[in-house]
This record gives structure tokens, C-alpha cells and sequence, in this order.
């Protein structure tokens, strides 16, 4: 989104323009990420293809969880293999499966 402030005469044109911007404003507008949808979690971590390269990101987020078997909680691995790289991130569930949509952030 281009904010152009040469078109803006006065006070009220200005605070106009930023409430409109900032109405607009959604989710992806505000942080790098990328979302990863119908991810299939079990017990096994699950390697995710990091799509935000050259940057390993620092968390993640459940948005949407379905099709689940047990009681699962979706977590990052803590073996040492399943660590985050600038390649690939993990997930894993802690008890049964899950499908889930998940958006991982820098």
C-alpha cells in the first residue's frame, strides 16, 4: 500500500488519508510470513519448507485446526534434529493428529 504525501494540503487531508490506511491495514501488511494450509500433524515432526528465507522465523501460529484424532496440541519438536534452519521448520502435535493451518512469522 503507497501513501502519497505530496497530494495532502492541510491537517484534516492528512488525518484522513492515515485512518484510511490504517483500516486497511490486515494481517500480512504488518508481518513477514508465510502460511502453510491442510498441514497433516502427528506425533513425528513434520518438515515445512521455510518460505521466508534468507530468515529462520521465530514462531507460529494455529489458525484454523480440523480433523483431529485424540487430544492434540500443536508444538515445535525440541530434538535437536528438528531444530528450525533457513531450509525447513517442524512441527509436531503432542498426543493424535491434526490438519491445521498454520502461519509461521519472522
Amino acid at each position: 500500500m503507497r501513501f502519497v504525501f505530496e497530494i495532502i494540503d492541510n491537517f484534516e487531508d492528512l488525518l484522513k488519508e492515515l485512518k484510511s490506511l490504517m483500516f486497511d491495514l490486515d494481517f500480512k501488511n504488518n508481518f513477514k510470513s508465510f502460511t502453510v494450509e491442510d498441514l497433516k500433524l502427528t506425533e513425528e515432526a513434520k518438515s515445512i519448507p521455510n518460505a521466508l528465507k534468507p530468515q529462520i522465523p521465530s514462531g507460529y501460529l494455529i489458525l484454523e485446526m480440523k480433523e483431529t484424532t485424540g487430544n492434540p496440541l500443536i508444538v515445535k519438536p525440541t530434538e535437536k534434529e528438528n531444530e528450525w534452519t533457513l531450509d525447513n521448520v517442524f512441527l509436531k502435535t503432542s498426543n493424535g493428529t491434526a490438519t491445521v493451518k498454520v502461519v509461521f512469522l519472522r
